[in-house]
C-alpha cells in the first residue's frame, strides 16, 4: 500500500514539474519571439535561427518538444532518479533564461523610453 501511494505521489510531483516545464518553455519561446520581433535581441542558437527565419511556427513546435514529449514518456520513466533530477536541472536552466529574459526587457524598457 505504501509503495502505491509512493509511486502515485512521484508521478503527481512530476506531471506538476513537466507542467511547469511546459509553461517556461512557452515563456521562453514568447519572450525570445518578441525580442526578435522588437528588435531588441537575436537568436543565438544557430540552428533555432534557422528555423525562426525560415517559419515561427516550427520554430514554436521545436521549442515546446522536449517538455511535450517528456509529458508523453513520463509514467514509464518517472521511477529512474536521473530522469527527476534532469527535469529539476532543466526548471532551473529555464528559470534562469527567464530571469535573463527579464533583465533585457527591463533595460530596454529603460533605455528606449
Amino acid at each position: 500500500m505504501d509503495n502505491d501511494v509512493t509511486e502515485r505521489k512521484t508521478l503527481m510531483t512530476g506531471r506538476w514539474q513537466l507542467g511547469l516545464l511546459l509553461c517556461l518553455c512557452t515563456a521562453d519561446a514568447l519572450a525570445t519571439d518578441t525580442g526578435i520581433r522588437l528588435g531588441l535581441i537575436a537568436e543565438s542558437n544557430p540552428l533555432m535561427a534557422l528555423l525562426y527565419e525560415d517559419s515561427r511556427l516550427s520554430f514554436y513546435l521545436v521549442k515546446l518538444a522536449g517538455p511535450i514529449l517528456l509529458m508523453a514518456l513520463w509514467s514509464p520513466c518517472s521511477q529512474s532518479p536521473a530522469v527527476r533530477r534532469l527535469l529539476a536541472a532543466a526548471i532551473i536552466l529555464y528559470c534562469s533564461v527567464l530571469l535573463l529574459h527579464a533583465c533585457w526587457i527591463a533595460l530596454s524598457l529603460i533605455f528606449l523610453a
